[in-house]
């Protein structure tokens, strides 16, 4: 992780940049940035984990004793005393306040939430059978959505030209900020998926849990 963060890092915030009325300054851009990198890294894992015999299970216990660690973590470091919250600041050479500290294990948490969610629905849904990669594509796509709402405070839509509506039939097709978006954040994870089709899968998925249960 320690060789991918600032190559990954930089790409992330870039294409955050990009995005339409973006209500976030830098810090939190590489907050969210982080956040993003750690939660890939884990679903990756994870699917790796669950393609052996009881790996899902195993990794869903472990990563939920992890994620109460954090959370137990977290709460220590805010209720360090002044001169122990000084004294680890200065031997971290790497944060200005202890709050930089918290985020960075907060951050872990979240992510580590995220990949159990994923996990545990894989478990209860043959849906999520196929190949380990398409997996991964599809929690890149439920995370970042949720980094493109908190950003821009816009919900995720998906849009399409028709070929009656363009000049030329190349500009036919799916398009918009979060289509533009998730296309780079596959790109920069080096997943070979397209995104209008994870696109899609997330807004049936967001339909049919709005959607009442029916006889």
């Amino acid at each position: 992780m320690e060789e991918l963060v600032p190559h990954v890092i930089k790409k992330l915030c870039d294409a955050f940049r990009g995005l339409p009325n973006v209500m976030a300054d830098e810090e939190k851009l590489r907050d969210q940035a982080n956040f993003l990198a750690m939660a890939v890294e884990i679903s990756r894992a994870n699917h790796r984990a669950s393609s052996r015999p009881g790996g899902t299970r195993r990794a869903i216990k472990q990563l939920a004793a992890l994620a109460n660690e954090l959370a137990s973590v977290a709460k220590r470091l805010g209720e360090l005393p002044a001169e122990a919250q000084k004294a680890l600041v200065e031997a971290s050479g790497g944060y200005a306040k202890l709050s930089q500290f918290q985020r960075e294990v907060l951050n872990f948490h979240r992510a580590t939430s995220y990949a159990i969610g994923s996990l545990e629905a894989g478990v209860q849904s043959k849906a999520l059978v196929g190949r380990r990669e398409l997996k991964v594509a599809k929690d890149v796509t439920n995370l970042a959505a949720a980094v493109f709402e908190s950003l821009t405070g816009k919900a995720v839509t998906r849009r399409e030209r028709s070929g009656d509506t363009t000049d030329t039939p190349e500009e036919a097709g799916p398009y918009g900020p979060f289509h533009d978006f998730l296309t780079e954040v596959l790109r920069i994870f080096g997943i070979k998926a397209k995104a209008d089709p994870m696109i899609r899968d997330l807004m049936a998925k967001t339909r049919s849990e709005k959607s009442p249960l029916t006889p």
